[in-house]
């Protein structure tokens, strides 16, 4: 069994705040498809959406050793009938960046995907020019399963985005 350097805790109402500094630091924020610039109101609000949907279940990543909060995990448009989801993740802070980290909290969501959810699949949305994004999800076993051209407007440009998947 795997022993990780990370665990996952549910997110809370506490967490928010961290929640919005992380959003909009730029490495993060280029790589959402939303660029409205991201408020502690706002974020709340997002949060409150999220409780009364029971279809997107978010937890915070944090350090075992240091019990810093670090990053955000999340799945999204959660399909029971389809046994699907779409993957939300990030290492919010600079200093915990090319650890396997977010590979650590990738390994135990899926476990929880597919144990507690019963999911089959958990697919991952990206521009398609986030190379980055592109080698991590493929590290952890995605695979490409088609391009959607020119569909988020971004920064005034339309933006290609990638469709992964990983079969649980």
């Amino acid at each position: 069994m795997k022993e990780y350097k990370i665990q996952l805790i549910p997110l809370k109402l506490n967490h928010l705040s961290t929640l919005a500094k992380w959003r909009n630091k730029d490495r993060i924020k280029n790589t959402m498809f939303n660029d409205n610039k991201i408020t502690l109101f706002t974020t709340i609000m997002w949060h409150i959406s999220n409780i009364r949907n029971a279809n997107s279940q978010y937890f915070i990543i944090q350090d075992i050793d240091d019990n810093n909060l670090i990053g955000l995990i999340g799945l999204t448009n959660i399909n029971f009938y389809n046994k699907t989801s779409e993957l939300d993740i990030y290492i919010g802070e600079d200093n915990y960046l090319h650890k396997g980290l977010a590979s650590d909290a990738f390994l135990q969501l899926k476990d929880y995907a597919k144990i507690n959810l019963g999911l089959n699949r958990i697919k991952a949305y990206l521009f398609a020019n986030n190379t980055i994004a592109f080698r991590f999800y493929n590290k952890l076993g995605f695979r490409v399963e088609g391009t959607l051209r020119n569909e988020i407007l971004k920064n005034s440009e339309f933006k290609d985005i990638q469709i992964m998947a990983y079969k649980l």
